[in-house]
């Protein structure tokens, strides 16, 4: 894919469809003023077909004429080197396809759920009721209202996303009459058969979404597109208030009043399913920022705990709700509070979230011009998006605000990491070592710059002690698991080629060496960490069958080894590798499991020549204690 295309800069990929594919993308303007938006790009195939070619620039032309708060705007239609692309509206957020991932529908509440129909409504009633320059209705009908097209953001906005098989009924944009367009379990009776379609139809598919919504589950479902269709035409589901006992009746009553089989029946415009919401919602403005605040921490949580369940995740849960939640409430409170502004755009900066965090940053500098550590925080950003013109700006405007500041030496420090000068960064850490040692920015970097050397452990305890350090990044303790996934999960492919290297130094060929065996990556990932750090040499397999290859090339003192794996029983792998004389004394064997715990099962594998079981989870402590049995090693821990 293009770096740069026109103006705007590529970030990365966010969504991917059929028809197009859509990134994030900056375009930076004077004085270093940058605005995010999203560019779609028509897919190279798609592009040949001339029918599908001509609903992408339907979509753009359309859009851009339908501006309204809860519609997704388009900017522009481009072409460039043969390459046609929108340029639209970047939400800072996800759909309600994503939100189900994340969190799963009904925990939403019916309240807020409430406000997201009754924010889609208002957008659908806007489209329906566009008028040309004549004055005349152009007839629009969405005719893919579902869950993937209805953005939220993390502000609380609910936004209509992609006209692009929208039918104009007044504008000659002809289409096959028998082609059905649209995702089939939210069409209308009269869609799946292909009759003349108004904006009852998108009021329909609406109901749909809110049964969805509010039940967890599609009120038409079927084992193929034929009787899905036939449901949709001949099924009256149960009314949502059955299912949910918590969705009150009269919200339950607007959603089946939508899914009446005949238009006739259902309401007659999408203002008026807005209307009905808005008589039983009365604090719309509250669950607006509910529904915002709500998102945004289920967001944030599920950036930390992907590894391991056995760590009490409520603890970490309330802290990482009750930190953002007190900022917001100070800033809903006083929302020129530069402190806070500056807390707030710091934590999302240390998620990586660099475009929220600049929009925290600007906006302090927007009250307090010459604070210097939102401009200086607003630099780290820059670099971090390897963004130099934008850094250099800022830079020379913190020197004269104040030269002699020590923070711009972590600026010139975070500089030599991110770009890559690592004699200069190694000698300018090691200077900087003992003033800076309980500094924050000042161990990111660190931590920064070990990752670039591979050194994983010190990241890691660097991360874990910026959470000691500072209550406000207690939730870092979560997020460090998600960062060491994405750090080693590069070592746990089976089809990683394993060289043999020789030890560097006498001291490296007296280490014990390990295997770990466990399809599950949590797993993988803690013992590697937890022994690398202990000195130990560690090599993983996520399965059997690169097993033999490692026990080939390497004599390991210890074998830890899960008992169900893909494919193969842990006991049966062991008995295969004894029988190939892959594992003779003195190696030894750990096993582990999670399900087989009884007490004849660890009978057998100690028959098998297993000399400990081990249960999980298991802690740290009670690992080691059993190796330290098996292996004549002293241990720091």
């Amino acid at each position: 894919m293009v770096k740069k295309i026109a103006d705007y800069e590529i970030i990365e990929k966010i969504a991917s469809g059929g028809m197009a594919d859509v990134f994030k993308a900056k375009k930076i303007g004077a004085e270093g003023f940058t605005k995010v938006f999203a560019i779609k790009f028509i897919k190279d195939q798609i592009s040949k077909n001339l029918d599908l070619k001509r609903m992408f620039i339907q979509e753009a032309e359309l859009s851009s004429k339908l501006v309204h708060p809860n519609i997704i705007q388009i900017f522009e239609l481009s072409e460039q080197n043969n390459i046609l692309f929108i340029v639209m509206e970047y939400v800072h957020g996800k759909n309600l396809k994503e939100i189900d991932k994340l969190v799963g529908l009904t925990k939403i509440g019916w309240e807020k759920i409430a406000y997201i129909i009754y924010k889609s409504a208002l957008a659908l009633h806007h489209a329906h009721n566009l008028k040309d320059n004549y004055g005349r209705r152009l007839g629009i009908v969405h005719r893919d209202v579902s869950p993937q097209n209805i953005m939220v953001s993390f502000s609380g906005d609910v936004k209509l996303a992609d006209f692009g098989i929208a039918k104009v009924t007044n504008e000659g944009m002809k289409e096959n009459a028998k082609m059905l367009a649209g995702k089939f379990p939210y069409m209308s009776p009269e869609q799946t058969l292909g009759a003349q379609l108004d904006e009852r139809s998108d009021i329909f598919s609406l109901g749909v979404v809110a049964y969805e919504l509010l039940t967890g589950k599609l009120p038409f479902i079927g084992t193929d597109a034929n009787e899905i269709m036939k449901n949709i035409r001949q099924k009256v589901p149960e009314p949502p208030y059955i299912i949910n006992k918590n969705v009150p009746l009269h919200i339950s009553n607007i959603v089946m009043r939508c899914l009446e089989k005949d238009a006739e029946h259902r309401y007659s415009t999408a203002v008026d399913i807005a209307k009905d919401i808005e008589k039983n919602l009365s604090n719309l403005v509250t669950v607006a920022e509910d529904l915002g605040n709500f998102l945004l921490e289920k967001y944030t949580l599920n950036l930390g705990s992907k590894l391991g369940k056995a760590e009490d995740k409520t603890t970490t849960e309330t802290q990482v709700t009750k930190t953002i939640t007190n900022f917001l409430d100070v800033l809903r409170q006083d929302p020129k509070n530069v402190i806070y502004i500056e807390k707030t755009g710091n934590i999302y900066m240390m998620q990586g979230d660099y475009d929220k965090a600049m929009d925290y940053f600007q906006r302090g500098l927007a009250i307090e011009d010459t604070n210097f550590n939102l401009r200086f925080r607003l630099s780290q950003v820059f670099l971090r998006k390897k963004d130099k013109l934008s850094f250099t700006h800022h830079y020379k405007i913190l020197q004269k605000i104040d030269g002699k500041n020590p923070n711009l030496e972590l600026l010139h420090l975070q500089y030599l990491i991110l770009f890559d000068k690592k004699k200069d960064a190694s000698s300018k850490m090691k200077e900087m070592m003992e003033s800076y040692a309980d500094n924050i920015d000042f161990l990111l970097l660190q931590a920064e710059y070990s990752i670039a050397q591979k050194n994983y452990n010190q990241a890691v305890r660097n991360y874990l002690r910026i959470a000691e350090i500072d209550p406000d990044f207690e939730f870092f303790k979560s997020e460090v698991k998600n960062l060491i996934e994405d750090l080693y999960s590069s070592m746990f492919h089976s089809d990683v080629v394993i060289e043999r290297k020789e030890p560097e130094n006498k001291d490296d060929k007296n280490k014990p060496r390990l295997l770990v065996v466990d399809d599950e990556k949590n797993t993988r990932i803690l013992l590697k960490i937890m022994f690398t750090d202990l000195g130990y040499e560690v090599d993983v397999a996520q399965n059997a069958f690169n097993v033999d290859k490692l026990l080939e090339m390497h004599h390991y003192d210890l074998i830890i080894l899960d008992v169900l794996l893909p494919g193969k029983n842990g006991l049966k792998l062991m008995e295969e590798l004894k029988g190939k004389k892959l594992i003779m004394e003195p190696t030894k064997v750990i096993m582990i499991s999670g399900v087989y715990k009884s007490p004849n099962f660890q009978m057998m594998a100690r028959k098998a020549g297993v000399v400990e079981f081990v249960e999980k989870p298991f802690t740290q402590q009670i690992l080691l204690k059993k190796i330290k049995k098996h292996l004549n090693v002293k241990t720091s821990r």
